[in-house]
């Protein structure tokens, strides 16, 4: 405890703070094949969801990290499991994500990036698909506009990654 207080007290003397900030991150997958995802799609959580469903697009995964931090490492996993003719399936995707923000800095952005193995087992299907994510810069919602950033995409298997900070 008393190393953590001596680094933290040494940030602050440098200079380097980091705020706290909520991140957003959601997966959707397409339902109407003809349907292309948005590289940016505008309004507050609920206006986004209804967006993206009303455009033909299912979420499979929705979430609100509520106190990121610089240099923090975000994991979501989610996963069905089921029965395939006797023996167990997998639907579902495993990510690890990288969040920086550099907010304080010249850009005032802030990044998310990494991997998500996107798995599809049983029932017909063998698939064990990695996304990688680039650091991406995200918009900042608590500055006034209100939006979410495509920061990867996986056109073959009709599932986008987005994200936004607040």
């Amino acid at each position: 405890m008393k190393r953590l207080s001596v680094v933290i007290a040494s940030l602050l003397l440098f200079g380097f703070t980091y705020e706290v900030h909520a991140v957003n991150f959601a997966i959707f997958h397409k339902i109407d094949k003809n349907m292309k995802f948005a590289d940016v799609v505008k309004g507050k959580h609920g206006d986004f969801l209804s967006n993206m469903e009303a455009q033909g697009a299912e979420v499979l995964s929705l979430t609100n990290i509520p106190h990121a931090m610089h240099n923090d490492v975000i994991t979501l996993q989610t996963s069905a499991l089921h029965d395939a003719d006797g023996s167990l399936g997998d639907f579902g995707l495993d990510c690890h994500l990288g969040y920086k923000d550099e907010s304080q800095g010249p850009r005032a952005e802030h990044y998310l990036g990494g991997i998500c193995r996107i798995i599809r087992q049983g029932r017909g299907q063998d698939i064990r698909e990695p996304v990688i994510i680039m650091h991406t810069p995200i918009h900042d919602s608590s500055k006034g506009v209100e939006q979410w950033v495509k920061i990867a995409e996986q056109k073959d298997l009709g599932i986008a990654f987005y994200a936004t900070i607040q």
